[in-house]
């Protein structure tokens, strides 16, 4: 391909020109449309015009090169001309309308936002585009010819930068699974718009909908979770919009305003259009749900293995047609509200597990908005401070946390929360979450205890709670004992924490130690073990490539420490006996610990049984950490040292989950490289309970450091340093945990 690149824009043509060389387009070192001749254009398959109109200091000089261009062109009608601006009179003419602003020194995301016709916006509600975006988006069309003789226009693709912009923005556009909703609620806002979006048209295609969070009966078909799915509307049309999503209020910006979301409660939701917007919702129903009346305007929607929808127009007219399939249920829900004579509508919407009820009384917008911000900013103001780098990725990891608060409803009796938006966090997680949030203490002593609320007979702590059923046939670390060791050095349980909870705690979790004791101890040589390795936290852990059931230094020393504070509770609840003999069991189990694992120079693993030496290159071989001052000062030292090498675990963001070097490593799966929360803030705080202060500052730093760009990941790459999946409270409660360490003890 050869083209030409002319215009009275020189920043704007330099960076087409670099561009189109990185692709291999070939470019005519003319630059002065006037100079093109008919013999020039008529080997060329281009003319692109780099003139930005808004920048434009000599407009007669550039009527003058349209000019001479289009009566080439019109004698060429094989030669594509594409220009910015207005439409002109040659046929094969594509025209680049421009946004709002064009920048000239605007950042290079390297993705854009494309529309035709329409106006569009980016993931944050701006019509704006950087030269630099400009000039892939152009190169892109010389290339793709998705509008010849067409208009089309673009924005620059903000979505994978919001974090840095210090803004109150939570990036959702990595179809992480995240949710737009308010603590406590079992329902939100969920949205496909994701990705790169170069390819399609998303910014008209994406979809909004509410969606259930609550669990369905066991022997319950499998279900999807969407509720309705929500279409804004213009003039009774369809229009295209883009979100932008707040920490307390979702908006979706369209060309003619906003429809902006939010809640009154955690079981009331508010959709309130503006400016004559109105929107459409439906929902191909399942069988057994239906939708029926419930006042003249209000209409409940009945799901029957979810929850119920109350539908009222608090402002507006709302038609609502919904088929009945003669048989059991209603077919679809197809529904609209239109503006009222003010131009604006207000629907709520609210959640229920029982049959809905129309309130006496509503609160305006306004109220709803100002209660659920207040809340809020009650929550951030226990968050402590960091640094002001490290701002946004604290109110990014904070909303993740108040946001998946679910406020208790069936087998959920106190505070809970989810690990993402579509599951809820595991045993060993509601004990990490508890560290991270441990400025809110009465919040993080519901998280401690949640677990023994659904405790079994004999004493195993259920792996999951949701709502409604347990998951028991798994488990997941007994790493209670760790976050105990932690929090009970920042706060006296004795005067804290109410004793009869303190006692509730403490017996639940002295029957679970047992049941591990008694489980998972099949060769009955002291020693629990791990049944594969997603009993130990790290699904794919190298220790389990060749071993189905292991006996570790890590779950030794879980349940080390375990005892231990155990021992201290009992104490402080007046058991002396209990005390002394939970004690004996900790300096028992970690003698057996190091005994059995350590070799002089590193913890190793033992196949249950048989006890084949595991000796792998994984982190949990240096889990013991979680002893804290418990261990010998020359094992300390020597995994000390060893984290510290540069390239082995320790990388730019923090400890990896394999030793760079092995041939076990791998950036993929889970567990085989990757930086993960978990083990490095178990490892960090027990480096720091050692006497390793510094040491634990320096690598919780380069954690917490790492999210100024990738922001709450689940996964780090130690490599190129970026994020690999999904946000959620997981490594947000692990940066929490770890930057008030860094940076406020």
């Amino acid at each position: 391909m050869k083209i030409a690149i002319v215009g009275l824009t020189d920043k704007l043509r330099d960076m087409i020109l670099a561009e189109c060389e990185t692709r291999g387009i070939e470019v005519l070192p003319e630059k002065d449309a006037q100079k093109l001749t008919a013999e020039d254009v008529r080997a060329l398959c281009a003319v692109v015009d780099a003139t930005d109109p808004a920048q434009l200091a000599d407009k007669a000089a550039w009527e003058a090169d349209t000019a001479h261009l289009s009566g080439l062109l019109k004698e060429l009608p094989e030669v594509r001309f594409i220009r910015i601006g207005e439409k002109g009179d040659v046929a094969n003419e594509t025209v680049f309308c421009p946004p709002e602003q064009m920048l000239p020194d605007g950042e290079k995301t390297g993705l854009y936002v494309p529309g035709t016709d329409f106006k569009v916006y980016n993931a944050m509600g701006e019509s704006v585009i950087s030269y630099a975006d400009l000039a892939i988006a152009l190169a892109d069309e010389l290339e793709q010819k998705h509008f010849v003789g067409k208009t089309f226009t673009a924005v620059s693709d903000t979505s994978f930068i919001q974090q840095r912009r210090g803004t109150d923005l939570v990036d959702i556009s990595f179809g992480s699974g995240t949710t737009f909703k308010t603590r406590g609620a079992y329902f939100g806002i969920f949205t496909d718009f994701a990705g790169a979006k170069r390819s399609t048209l998303a910014y008209q295609g994406s979809k909004v909908m509410i969606i259930s969070r609550r669990t369905m009966p066991g022997d319950a078909p499998m279900i999807g979770n969407d509720l309705l799915y929500l279409y804004p509307t213009w003039e009774g049309e369809r229009i295209g919009f883009a979100i932008k999503f707040g920490v307390t209020e979702l908006g979706l910006v369209t060309p003619h305003g906003t429809i902006k979301i939010c809640y009154a409660d955690d079981k009331l939701m508010y959709i309130k259009g503006e400016n004559g917007l109105g929107l459409q919702f439906e929902k191909a129903m399942r069988p057994k749900d239906i939708i029926k009346k419930r006042t003249d305007r209000a209409w409940e929607a009945i799901y029957r293995f979810r929850c119920s929808l109350l539908i009222n127009p608090l402002a507006g007219a709302m038609d609502i047609r919904a088929p009945w399939n003669g048989k059991m249920g209603s077919t679809m829900i197809m529904g609209s509200i239109a503006p009222d004579e003010s131009g604006e509508f207000l629907l709520s919407v609210e959640e229920s597990v029982t049959a809905g009820k129309v309130r006496d009384s509503y609160p305006t917008y306004d109220e709803a908005l100002a209660a659920t911000t207040a809340d809020w900013e009650n929550f951030l103001a226990k968050i402590p401070h960091f640094t002001e780098e490290l701002e946004p990725v604290r109110i990014e990891a904070a909303w993740h946390e108040w946001s998946s608060m679910i406020s208790p409803s069936g087998l959920i009796k106190r505070s809970a929360l989810f690990m993402t938006q579509g599951m809820l966090a595991s045993s060993w997680q509601m004990v990490q979450n508890a560290v991270g949030l441990n400025h809110d203490f009465e919040l993080a002593t519901d998280l401690l205890v949640n677990m023994i609320d659904n405790i079994g007979e004999r004493g195993q702590f259920p792996d999951f709670v949701f709502d409604g059923q347990n998951m028991c046939q798994g488990i997941h670390p007994p790493t209670q004992g760790w976050a105990l060791n932690w929090l009970m050095r920042l706060h006296d349980f004795g005067k804290e924490m109410p004793k009869e909870t303190l006692t509730y705690l403490y017996e639940g979790y002295g029957k679970m130690a047992d049941w591990y004791m008694k489980y998972r101890d099949d060769d009955k040589d002291g020693l629990p073990q791990f049944d594969n390795g997603d009993e130990t936290g790290y699904d794919d852990i190298s220790v389990f490539v060749h071993h189905v059931s292991v006996e570790g230094p890590d779950i030794a020393a879980y349940m080390g420490v375990l005892f231990d504070k155990l021992g201290d509770i009992a104490e402080i609840l007046g058991r002396q006996e209990e005390a002394d003999s939970w004690h004996q069991r900790a300096d028992e189990m970690v003698k057996k610990l190091i005994d059995t694992f350590w070799n002089g120079e590193k913890f190793i693993a033992l196949s249950n049984f048989d006890h084949e030496v595991i000796d792998s290159n994984a982190i949990t071989d240096y889990l013991p950490f979680v002893l804290g001052d418990r261990l010998p000062q020359e094992i300390i030292d020597k995994m000390t040292e060893d984290l510290l090498v540069e390239g082995d675990f320790l990388s730019p963001v923090g400890l990896t989950t394999e030793k760079i070097s092995s041939d076990q490593f791998r950036r993929a799966g889970f567990s085989r490289g990757f930086a993960l929360p978990p083990s490095n803030m178990m490892i960090l705080t027990g480096m720091y309970m050692a006497g390793k202060k510094e040491e634990a500052k320096m690598i919780a730093k380069r954690f917490c450091e790492a999210m100024i760009t990738s922001g709450i990941s689940q996964l780090m790459d130690p490599i190129e340093m970026y994020r690999i999946t999904f946000s959620c409270t997981w490594p947000a409660c692990g940066f929490l945990a770890l930057a008030d360490m860094a940076y406020n003890m």
